[in-house]
């Protein structure tokens, strides 16, 4: 192993952590070097305020209702997330809700699931101009990134159950406050220095869940997606390193 390592001439990291576990198994620390994670360099198509209000009329999302976009859900979430908007919505009858599945093929199984609820439902490709809707299931594909630019609250799936969680930077960029639940081990880093920036909150309980619907402090959550979107801006920075590591080792002799 060591003979391998040796061979290496430069390790580009995503974190401080990774350089002392490399460092742990005998690799130089000259060699390491802390790059970030190419993942923050996301670049989505921004909306207007008007580009907004148009999409949210199209959808026919009320002008003063809040929305809930809950993306890349897996199978076992849906009832604890629609349960939690039967609480909210008894508060607030102008809730929306968003349930994106993380496959589109489960549209229906989903759909069947809302149904034991008194809600509304429709799937966004069987939306009609004027219908009205409690709950969208969005079972298109490529169309999440700009339903959470749509949205006040993006909840990133993946994590209510011990899957690992999906990428909350899509929710960050547009600078909407980020909520997901126990089990982010995919995005461990990420996660942490998000809850720690005070851009994101985990969900641990049913109550955490209501109260993400609820949005009782709506100055709070405007809050926390600016700390979003400058919390993955002061993580940039990745792709230019790793061209210039790249470029330094092509001019070696």
């Amino acid at each position: 192993m060591k003979r391998i390592l040796l061979n290496i001439r430069i390790f580009l990291v995503q974190t401080d952590r990774d350089k002392e576990m490399l460092t742990q198994i005998g690799v130089d620390p000259t060699v390491i070097e802390v790059a970030g994670n190419l993942k923050a360099e996301i670049e989505l198509a921004s909306l207007s305020l008007e580009e907004r209000a148009t999409r949210r009329d199209k959808l026919n999302i009320p002008l003063n209702a809040n929305l809930i976009v809950a993306g890349s859900v897996r199978k076992g979430e849906e009832e604890p997330l629609l349960d939690a908007f039967s609480q909210a919505k008894k508060k607030n009858p102008d809730l929306r809700f968003i349930l994106a599945p993380r496959h589109p093929d489960r549209a229906d199984e989903v759909e069947e699931i809302c149904q034991k609820y008194p809600f509304e439902v429709e799937k966004k490709t069987k939306l009609v101009s004027g219908s009205r809707w409690d709950v969208l299931i969005l079972d298109t594909l490529g169309e999440l990134a700009q339903f959470y630019a749509l949205s006040d609250v993006a909840f990133v799936g993946g994590s209510l159950i011990p899957w690992g969680g999906h990428n909350l930077l899509e929710p960050a960029f547009h600078a909407k406050p980020v909520f997901f639940g126990p089990h982010m081990d995919n995005f461990a880093h990420l996660a942490e220095i998000f809850v720690q920036a005070g851009a994101a909150r985990i969900v641990r309980t049913q109550k955490d869940l209501i109260n993400m619907f609820c949005m009782q402090s709506a100055q709070d959550f405007h809050e926390m997606g600016r700390k979003a979107k400058s919390t993955l801006l002061s993580l940039q920075g990745a792709t230019m390193k790793t061209l210039q590591a790249i470029e330094t080792l092509m001019n070696e002799p």
